[in-house]
């Protein structure tokens, strides 16, 4: 029934990246929620949040963040502006400005 197009990608990319940011934020609040508890368990948090595991999941959480806002730039753009004359170009914008934005950006996190 669905054509699995770049539209339909760039749809379901970004309800799954809405829906890890939500989860980034529950982690965030729960995390920072431990200074509550103390210098020891904030330093265990910390000490969780410098492991390779968290590193890698960080570089998931900037592809999601670029993702997101820049596909949402895109959905504005395509509602309220002019670009509902240009679906496929924008699109591929989409795709490209948040490649190239997340290789700088993932290189800076990784080093």
């Amino acid at each position: 029934m669905y054509k699995w197009r770049g539209g339909m990608l760039s749809w379901i990319l970004h309800r799954l990246s809405g829906v890890g940011l939500v989860i980034f934020i529950i982690i965030h609040i729960e995390g920072m929620y431990s200074i509550a508890k103390g210098p020891k368990e904030f330093n265990q948090v910390i000490a969780m949040y410098n492991t390779p595991l968290f590193k890698v999941l960080e570089i998931f959480l900037f592809a999601a963040i670029m993702f997101h806002a820049v596909n949402g730039l895109r959905v504005i753009l395509l509602d309220f502006a002019s670009g509902s004359r240009y679906p496929k170009p924008l699109l591929w914008a989409t795709y490209i400005v948040t490649g190239i934005v997340f290789l700088a950006g993932a290189y800076f996190l990784w080093t």
